[in-house]
């Protein structure tokens, strides 16, 4: 039987599963240049802005577009109109983003919550609990059995009116 095999995703690269050789490995410059630019790759627009603002520009990248040490480059490969197209971005962002804290939206709804419930149990004691019910138009004609029908509680005819006194909510 064959030694078992460890595959690093970030090297593309497999070899045998010791314990020195995967520390080996783990520890090389190659391994770490490789992890960080996959890193790289789901960096949001701050974090990118403020690494490429430290660095100076990529001379061969802005000369032929193309630079032998891609993302592992110790310089930046954007230009001066896509860090600030980037800096716009970001501001647009924030303008958009709403400036209240957690504490002051949850005081507002609470407030708006109250209005509601005060406004609520100013016209239900009006009200008195009370309900009007109605059978719609289309089936007044036909036969309905008596479990279908709304509660009545006066001797008229068409007063489906029900009177509760239970609080819901």
């Amino acid at each position: 039987m064959g030694r078992k095999q460890y595959f690093c995703e970030y090297c593309n690269r497999s070899f045998h599963d010791h314990l020195m050789a995967r520390k080996n490995h783990l520890s090389s410059s190659i391994h770490l240049k490789n992890r960080d630019v996959w890193y790289k790759k789901f960096q949001g627009k701050r974090e990118t802005l403020e690494e490429n603002l430290n660095k100076k520009p990529c001379h061969k990248y802005l000369a032929d577009g193309v630079c032998p040490f891609g993302n592992a480059c110790k310089y930046r490969h954007l230009n001066d109109y896509e860090l600030n197209e980037l800096k716009s971005e970001i501001e647009l962002e924030d303008n958009a983003a709403d400036s209240r804290s957690g504490s002051d939206i949850l005081s507002e709804w609470l407030s708006k919550r109250k209005e509601n419930e005060s406004s609520s149990n100013a016209t239900t004691n009006n009200n008195q609990h009370k309900l009007k019910f109605s059978i719609p138009v289309e089936i007044q004609q036909q036969y309905l059995p008596p479990s279908l029908y709304p509660p009545m509680t006066s001797q008229t005819e068409d007063d489906y009116s029900c009177h509760f006194t239970a609080e819901w909510g």
